[in-house]
C-alpha cells in the first residue's frame, strides 16, 4: 500500500489508519527505522502500542517473564494472557488492535545483544540497564536515539541520550547507571499505577517524532502526576 509519494507499508496495514498524523509525524523516516522495546511490562506494552499506532513497521520486544494476574491493572494484556510469555502477550493484542506483527524475544536483553536503530528500556531493574547500556555503547554508530525510561509510583523519569555524544553519554552513566543495591525500594502496592506508563508512552513518542523531525530533544523529563508537573531538564553540554 502507498501512503503517500515514496512512503510504502511492509505490514499492509490500511494506509487511512494514519491520515490525521501525516503532518505531524514523518512516515517515511518512521518506516525506515526500527525500534527496539526492552521490557514488555507497564511501561514496554504501553510503549509498543504506541509505536505501532504511530506506523512504525520494525519493532522488536524483549522480555523474558511470564503474565501474571497482579500485571492486569497496569499492563496493555488481558485476562487471556495470564500465564503466557509477556512478549507474545503484546504481540496477540498489537496484532488485534492494529494488524501488525511485531518481533518478540523471550529472552534477557544482554550486553552481548546487537543494538540497533532507536532503543527504549522499559526495564526495572539497574543491572539490566547496565546491560543493555554496554550493547548501546558497544554499537553507538548504530542508536541513533536511547530513551531510558523508569517509572514507580505515580512519578516516571525519562532519560534521553545520543549514543554518539560522548560526553552526554559519559554523564548518563555517571549519574544513571548504579548498582541495584543502590536504587530505592518500593512497596509492592507502590510500584506503578495505571496511567503513568501511558504518560510515559506518549512523551517517548513524541521524543521520537521530534528526533525524527530534527527538533532539539531535553535529557531529562520528570513527570509526578500528584503535582501534575513535567519537569524538563536540557542538555548539559548544549549551548
Amino acid at each position: 500500500m502507498i501512503l503517500a509519494e515514496g512512503i510504502s507499508r511492509r505490514s499492509g496495514r490500511d494506509d487511512t489508519v494514519f491520515s490525521r498524523q501525516l503532518d505531524i509525524i514523518p512516515q517515511d523516516k518512521l518506516v525506515e527505522n526500527a525500534f527496539t522495546v526492552i521490557g514488555a511490562g507497564s511501561l514496554g506494552s504501553c510503549i509498543a502500542n504506541t509505536l505501532a499506532m504511530m506506523g512504525a513497521e520494525t519493532l522488536r520486544l524483549f522480555d523474558d517473564d511470564t503474565v501474571e494476574i497482579r500485571n492486569l491493572g497496569v499492563q496493555l494484556v488481558g485476562q487471556k494472557h495470564v500465564g503466557k510469555l509477556k512478549v507474545e502477550a503484546v504481540k496477540l493484542t498489537i496484532r488485534q488492535l492494529h494488524g501488525m506483527d511485531i518481533q518478540p524475544y523471550a529472552e534477557r536483553y544482554t550486553a552481548d545483544k546487537d543494538a540497533f536503530g532507536y532503543m527504549i528500556s522499559a526495564v526495572d531493574h539497574m543491572d539490566a540497564r547496565t546491560e543493555i547500556w554496554k550493547a548501546i555503547k558497544a554499537n553507538f554508530l548504530k542508536v541513533p536515539l536511547y530513551i531510558d525510561t523508569r517509572a514507580g509510583g505515580r512519578q516516571a523519569t525519562i532519560l534521553i541520550v545520543d549514543p554518539s555524544d560522548k560526553d552526554l553519554g559519559n554523564q548518563y552513566e555517571k549519574d544513571w547507571i548504579f548498582p541495584q543495591a543502590e536504587g530505592l525500594p518500593e512497596r509492592c502496592t507502590e510500584k506503578m499505577t495505571t496511567y503513568v506508563p501511558w504518560s510515559v508512552a506518549g512523551e517517548v513518542g513524541a521524543l521520537i517524532v521530534n528526533h525524527l523531525r530534527g527538533e532539539t530533544l531535553p535529557y531529562q523529563i520528570h513527570i509526578d502526576t500528584v503535582t501534575h508537573q513535567h519537569v524538563m531538564i536540557p542538555h548539559p553540554f548544549r549551548k
